[in-house]
């Protein structure tokens, strides 16, 4: 037990009046609590950072060697001129020139003369291009798709004048546009001057629409 509680108060047998002073009672301080210190933490050791590995230097490239320049080529001696041989003249030769042989004698070559027949052919050609010019296709024909041939016969005397004038074999509205064509194309061209005339001429007119 503490010793606070060991103490014993003896009293007085007689009891006297009590002096107002009040009894002081001291007690023992209490002791301090003792606190447990905790120990302080022991620090980790850092972790050792080991340093980063230098790279390795690259190697330095070798210089290329420089070509060597090539040998400029030594000039070719120019070739000694041979003397030129010495020209011999040679003196003219005389060479007998043989004329040509005479050309035969060769008869003139006459132009062959038409006959009379293909030069009234050509004649009676040219008259058909001279009356073409004045032939007229008469209206009626046309609207009515009237075409065909008309036979022309006529003797040629001098001047080109035309005496017994024939005309048919066709319609009568082209038979009538024949006989106006060849009285607007008089005269008619001259026949060729060895056509004796009068000649007898004949040839068809042919009308036909264009289609």
């Amino acid at each position: 037990m503490d010793s606070w509680q060991s103490q014993v108060i003896s009293a007085p047998e007689k009891i006297a009046k009590a002096d107002p002073t009040p009894v002081r009672i001291s007690f023992p301080e209490p002791k301090p609590e003792v606190v447990p210190v905790e120990p302080e933490p022991i620090p980790e050791p850092e972790p050792v950072v080991k340093p980063e590995p230098k790279p390795e230097p690259k190697p330095i490239p070798k210089p290329k060697p420089k070509p060597k320049p090539k040998p400029k080529p030594k000039p070719k001696p120019k070739p000694k001129p041979k003397p030129e041989p010495q020209k011999v003249i040679e003196q003219p030769r005389v060479v007998e020139q043989k004329l040509p042989p005479l050309p035969e004698k060769t008869e003139p070559v006459v132009p062959r003369q038409p006959n009379l027949s293909e030069l009234k052919d050509r004649y009676i050609a040219q008259l058909l291009r001279h009356i073409e010019k004045y032939k007229h296709y008469p209206l009626p024909a046309r609207r009515r798709g009237i075409e065909g041939l008309v036979k022309v016969t006529f003797t040629l005397a001098e001047q080109g004048r035309i005496q017994g004038l024939q005309v048919g074999g066709g319609h009568s509205l082209l038979n009538k546009a024949t006989q106006r064509a060849l009285k607007n194309a008089l005269p008619l061209p001259a026949s060729p001057e060895s056509l004796s005339l009068p000649i007898k001429i004949s040839f068809n007119l042919k009308y036909t629409l264009a289609r």
